[in-house]
């Protein structure tokens, strides 16, 4: 199995029932708690196709190894989680030639391995029969009970860390453009909107590791915890960057956003469950960001206020995040759009108004854009906000401060909301010129 093709993030599953399904290569148990289910897998393993005549070699005995516990921590981490049904999506399909960087070794065998064990009747298996869908898999009641049985919570379940940190993706064909940049799916379990595609590396692209490695030591050892009422995976806090090939030159100018932390998956309304080093967080935003660098990427001054308020046709507080989504999907666009992007809820937009409506409108509050609006001006964008975000990460971590980064925002201790949003804007003013306002979310 190669799963290069598919970025393993919630955001990347959309439709009812996809969010957080998803199988994970780098996913095992820690621990002993489920040593024994681990055994009785790789038994089930061994017999499936009759017994073995002959023990394997050292090397072929790790792969198989690795193979059930990977198997074992994503099918118990969907019974610890309790989903509603326990089903994961996972990419079956085979890729052609030799393992991507993305690859976790020794996984090439597991779909095959997964097909096997449903003889045992401790999993579901059913590969996909569509072009880009992906396949499910699920444990069975038996197999629940076995997790159950073993008294066993997310605590026993952990990750290999090796993961490659620097992805570039290209958008595949027959998505629109505001998806493919966010990596949006558009079926139940994960119609694959982008795929992971290989580079080589430069100094640039070293450069980047290097800080992510960096990022992501300070992330391992940091004190975080959840103490809402439902279940979160909190060992899930190695990051990876994101850039995306769009057919420029140098695919490492766009793009470059944050994705793989626990906490950047939660509602809103739950991060006051959010615990860093025993304390509630400060949720610290740019304002209006995404605006601000398009405006200083025309050579203009950001205005003052809420940038997204005041719209025709959208001004009130329900349609501000329409009104986000807009100017969002007009900046990462790469043909003249012609109608409503369908991100935006049809509620929100007031009968009779058409796409030319709300562009004028977006025009009105903002004439300046007008040479990054429908336009793919946005991954550019992208790469500013995250370069922004890197280095206020970089600073605080070595000042000992944990930040959780969002894609326009950090999360940290409350008591270091002063120091962090300091921070923030001189980040902000040392890459653009400009030192962009940061508010405390309520």
């Amino acid at each position: 199995m190669q799963d290069a093709d598919l970025e393993f993030d919630e955001q990347d599953f959309g439709g009812e029932g996809t969010k957080g399904n998803f199988f994970d290569m780098w996913r095992v148990p820690r621990g002993a708690r489920l040593a024994p289910l681990c055994a009785e897998v790789g038994a089930a393993l061994d017999t499936c196709n009759g017994p073995r005549q002959r023990k394997r070699k050292p090397q072929a005995q790790q792969v198989h190894d690795a193979i059930v516990a990977t198997i074992v921590g994503n099918l118990a981490f969907a019974v610890v989680m309790a989903f509603n049904p326990p089903t994961l999506a996972i990419r079956a399909a085979h890729r052609a030639g030799s393992p991507s960087r993305y690859d976790r070794k020794g996984m090439s065998n597991l779909p095959a391995r997964l097909k096997d064990l449903e003889a045992s009747g401790l999993v579901k298996f059913e590969t996909s029969r569509r072009r880009r869908w992906l396949s499910t898999v699920q444990p069975t009641e038996m197999f629940g009970a076995k997790v159950r049985e073993a008294g066993a919570t997310l605590a026993d379940i952990g990750r290999v860390q090796d993961a490659e940190t620097i992805v570039v993706t290209r958008a595949q064909s027959g998505f629109n453009e505001s998806s493919s940049a966010t990596g949006v799916t558009t079926s139940r379990y994960g119609r694959i909107a982008s795929k992971r595609i290989e580079y080589k590396d430069t100094a640039e692209s070293l450069r980047y590791r290097a800080e992510m490695v960096a990022i992501n030591a300070a992330l391992e050892g940091a004190d975080l915890a959840y103490v809402g009422p439902e279940p979160v995976e909190t060992d899930r806090r190695g990051l990876h960057r994101v850039f995306n090939d769009i057919g420029e030159p140098d695919c490492f100018a766009q793009g470059g956003r944050l994705y793989g932390g626990w906490w950047q998956n939660l509602a809103r309304n739950l991060r006051c469950h959010i615990r860093i080093d025993g304390e509630p967080i400060a949720d610290l935003d740019f304002k209006s960001m995404f605006v601000r660098l398009a405006y200083l990427s025309v050579r203009a001054t950001p205005p003052d206020g809420d940038l997204y308020a005041g719209i025709r046709h959208l001004d009130g507080p329900r349609q501000r995040d329409a009104v986000k989504k807009l100017i969002s999907a007009l900046m990462f666009s790469k043909s003249k759009r012609q109608r409503i992007p369908r991100e935006i809820p049809k509620d929100l937009i007031p009968p009779g108004v058409r796409f030319k409506d709300l562009m004028d409108a977006i025009l009105e509050k903002h004439p300046l854009l007008a040479p990054v609006l429908d336009t793919p001006a946005g991954y550019a964008l992208s790469k500013t906000e995250s370069t922004i975000l890197i280095d206020i990460l970089s600073t605080l971590a070595a000042e000992g401060t944990t930040a959780l980064p969002m894609h326009d925002g950090i999360m940290v201790a409350a008591s270091k909301a002063d120091r962090a949003t300091a921070v923030m804007g001189d980040a902000a003013e040392r890459i653009t010129g400009f030192r962009l306002p940061v508010e405390r979310k309520a």
